[in-house]
């Protein structure tokens, strides 16, 4: 005992503290609020099995009757009155606590930040991929011969590594051949997620190139020949020619005519063409 401590002062001041505190009665010793009672212990269990805050708070005022706007819960299934549709919820708390949320996000469109935000990333996702798939389609790569080229050759690498290069270039050859002539058709392409799966109408093994489809026989379209209209000939060369050669016989003729002859007499040599005209010229050379 520490000196000067009173022990009498003390016990007296707990006896007046205890007579002077106020007096409980049963009513109020036995009073809960309503809000506190528990009427649904599940989901006061199932709350424990997210950690999404906006969530557990929504499972643990189920669990005190105090549903989203529109739903009700009776003999294990909620209910949402406005269509009418109903969910047993399981026995695992786990699961529990899924299902309830995801059948408030389904029919009451309720969503937490966190739900929110995923639903923006998925969103986004889903575009990326759809932008992704919409230009790596088949449709769009066949535009293009030298892509079309490249996942050709991806995909006869890939599926017939195992056969010997020189049936590999084969069949990738024959393929391009097979677009070229329209055996080949985007119809006859397996195309998904980047990859050509299967090409219909042609395959390979060890023995060579295989044509698992009957390969049309091609009709030549008949050509149409427009006859092209005579053009005028002119043949000024050819007239003239002509021409000569029957003013040369026309000469030939005009000289067998009339000639020349030479005569002597005493007086020396004179000429002149032998004709009636001239009896004395006398007969021509040679006669």
């Amino acid at each position: 005992m520490q000196p000067g401590y009173n022990t009498t002062e003390t016990s007296t001041s707990l006896w007046v503290a205890a007579l002077t505190a106020p007096k409980s009665t049963g009513k109020s010793r036995g009073r809960v609020k309503k809000s506190e009672i528990i009427s649904h212990p599940e989901f006061e269990e199932a709350a424990m099995y997210t950690d999404d805050q906006f969530w557990a708070d929504i499972l643990r005022r189920c669990a005190r009757k105090k549903f989203p706007r529109g739903f009700s819960y009776s003999d294990g299934q909620l209910k949402y009155r406005a269509n009418e549709i109903a969910v047993v919820l399981p026995d695992d708390p786990s699961a529990r606590a899924l299902t309830a949320i995801c059948f408030f996000q389904e029919n009451g469109k309720l969503y937490s930040r966190r739900d929110q935000e995923n639903r923006r990333l998925k969103e986004e996702e889903a575009d990326i991929a759809r932008l992704a798939s919409a230009s790596s389609s088949w449709k769009c790569i066949s535009y293009s011969k030298n892509r079309r080229s490249d996942y050709v050759s991806d995909y006869v690498e890939r599926k017939y590594r195992h056969l010997p290069k020189a049936i590999r270039d084969e069949l990738y050859t024959q393929i391009e051949v097979g677009f070229d002539t329209k055996f080949i058709t985007k119809d006859h392409i397996n195309f998904e997620n980047g990859q050509i799966l299967h090409i219909d109408g042609l395959d390979a093994n060890e023995n060579g190139i295989i044509f698992t489809r009957p390969i049309p026989e091609r009709t030549l379209s008949p050509v149409i020949r427009q006859e092209e209209p005579k053009r005028e000939i002119h043949r000024h060369l050819d007239g003239w020619l002509k021409y000569l050669d029957n003013y040369s016989k026309y000469i030939q003729n005009s000289a067998k005519a009339t000639y020349t002859t030479i005569h002597t007499s005493d007086s020396g040599y004179y000429s002149g063409a032998a004709s009636k005209s001239n009896p004395e010229a006398g007969p021509a050379l040679g006669e």
